[in-house]
């Protein structure tokens, strides 16, 4: 095929870019300028409307609304864990010294005695402080660094 016959026969300058491709039909008609962006986005403040506007598009989606209850049910341990079972996760029990699995321990005990779900749902406020610091740390460190 020669040069002319492409430009001719619905190539980049007919067909494919300019009269359906990119500028009439995904990038002006339907696409960035006439379509989302332009009727409720960027251009009349549907981006700009909330401090908290995409977060709040996330939450409407089934993955981000699953993600949310799951942050939400992860501080909540963090928060009452220590004051629900801070006891039992410390409490000794040398009947029950590295037991499987039962009803009164669901994860089974330690060589102290010491019920395992218990201990790990206290542990969880160490393990959330610790990420916090350990993100708190790059970001300082990425900031002063470049």
């Amino acid at each position: 095929m020669r040069d002319d016959d492409a430009s001719s026969s619905g190539g980049f300058a007919e067909g494919g870019f300019v009269e359906g491709g990119f500028v009439e039909g995904g990038f002006t008609r339907g696409g960035f300028a006439k379509g989302r962006f332009a009727k409720g986005g960027f251009a009349k403040g549907g981006f700009a409307r909330g401090r908290f506007a995409h977060v709040r598009a996330a939450v409407r989606t089934p993955v981000g609304a699953c993600s949310a209850a799951l942050l939400t049910l992860l501080i909540a341990l963090t928060l009452f864990a220590p004051l629900l079972w801070g006891g039992r996760a410390a409490a000794i029990d040398t009947d029950a010294l590295q037991q499987g699995p039962t009803g009164a321990h669901w994860l089974g005990t330690d060589g102290l005695g010491r019920d395992i779900l218990a201990r790990v749902l206290v542990a969880t406020r160490l393990s959330i402080e610790l990420a916090v610091t350990a993100t708190a740390i790059g970001v300082a460190a990425g900031t002063l660094l470049g």
